[in-house]
C-alpha cells in the first residue's frame, strides 16, 4: 500500500499479540518507515521463530496456525490468514496488515540491520533471518513477472546442467542446496535488470543475467532488492559459482545481453597497510 493503515489498525494487533504471546514478546510497527517488501508489522517471540516453534510444532506451518488461531479469538470479524512466514489481518473494509513472523533478538545475536546477514553464508538460513527484520521474501517473488521467472529457472537449470556431478555433489537436493544458489537469487538479477532496462523475451534477460551476475563479483556488493544492506553475493553457493564462472565465463552473444551499469553498489575498500 502507498499510505499507513489507520492507527487504530496497529493497535488492536499489538494489543491482540501481546495477549496471545505476553509482555516477552517484541512488537514493532512499520508505519511511516515501511520499506519495500517489508511488512506492516513484526513479532520477535519464540513462538514466532520458524527455527525454533517449528521444531516444537507438528509440522510445517503448524505454529503460524496456532498463533493465527490465538489472534483470531482476540481481532472479532477480522480474518488471520496464514503465510508462509508472516500473517495477514484482514479488516472489515478490506484493508490488509501484514504481520511478520520472526525469532526473538536474543537468538539471532541480536539482528538489527541487513547488513548483518552477510555474515550468514547458507541461503537457506537466511529467510528467517530477513523476517526477523519484517521483509518476507514471497512479497518480492510475487511481483516478479513470468520473463523473471522463466530467465531464472533457465539461469537454475543451466547452473545444474554444468555443474552438478552425481559423484561429487551427491544427491540433487544436495546440490540445490549447499551448491547452486537458490532461484531467488535469478530472480533478484532479473528484477534489478528489468527496472533499468527493457526486455522483451526471457532469453534476453536470461542471457544478460548470465554475462553480468558474476562480472562484478569481488568488486561490487549485489544488494538484494527485498532486503536492504544484505549483499547477496556473500551466500556461500554464490561466491562458489561466480568464481566458477570467471574461469570458464559463457561466450559473449551481443545480441541478447546488455551490460549491467546500474543497480551495484562498490564494495568499501580497505586500507593498504
Amino acid at each position: 500500500m502507498s499510505f499507513p493503515l489507520p492507527k487504530k489498525y496497529y493497535l488492536l494487533v499489538h494489543d491482540a499479540v501481546r495477549k496471545v504471546l505476553g509482555k516477552d514478546a517484541e512488537i514493532s510497527a512499520f508505519v511511516s518507515s515501511k520499506r519495500k517488501f517489508q511488512c506492516d508489522m513484526l513479532v520477535n517471540a519464540t513462538a514466532t521463530d520458524p527455527e525454533l516453534a517449528g521444531r516444537a510444532g507438528g509440522g510445517d506451518h503448524s505454529y503460524q496456525r496456532e498463533f493465527a488461531v490465538g489472534l483470531q479469538r482476540y481481532l472479532g470479524s477480522c480474518d488471520v490468514v496464514v503465510r508462509s512466514r508472516r500473517l495477514d489481518v484482514v479488516f472489515m473494509d478490506r484493508e490488509v496488515l501484514q504481520l511478520a513472523l520472526g525469532a526473538p533478538r536474543r537468538a539471532i545475536n541480536n539482528l538489527q540491520h541487513g547488513e548483518e546477514i552477510n555474515d550468514e553464508p547458507d541461503w537457506t538460513r537466511r529467510n528467517r533471518l530477513r523476517i526477523s527484520l519484517g521483509y518476507d521474501e514471497d512479497l518480492f517473488t510475487s511481483v516478479c513477472d513470468l520473463k523473471m521467472n522463466i530467465a531464472a529457472r533457465l539461469m537454475e537449470k543451466f547452473v545444474f546442467d554444468t555443474y552438478y556431478n552425481p559423484t561429487r555433489h551427491g544427491s540433487v537436493e544436495q546440490f540445490m542446496q549447499r551448491e547452486s544458489p537458490p532461484v531467488t537469487y535469478w530472480q533478484a538479477h532479473g528484477y534489478t535488470l528489468a527496472r533499468e532496462y527493457q526486455f522483451d523475451h526471457h532469453v534476453t534477460l536470461a542471457g544478460t543475467i548470465a554475462q553480468n551476475f558474476a562480472k562484478y563479483y569481488g568488486e561490487f556488493a549485489f544488494d538484494n532488492p527485498y532486503c536492504p544492506g544484505e549483499d547477496m553475493n556473500t551466500i556461500s553457493s554464490v561466491q562458489w559459482l561466480c568464481k566458477a564462472w570467471k574461469q570458464t565465463p559463457m561466450e559473449d552473444d551481443e545480441e541478447n545481453v546488455r551490460e549491467l551499469e546500474l543497480g551495484t553498489k562498490q564494495q568499501p575498500s580497505h586500507p593498504q597497510p
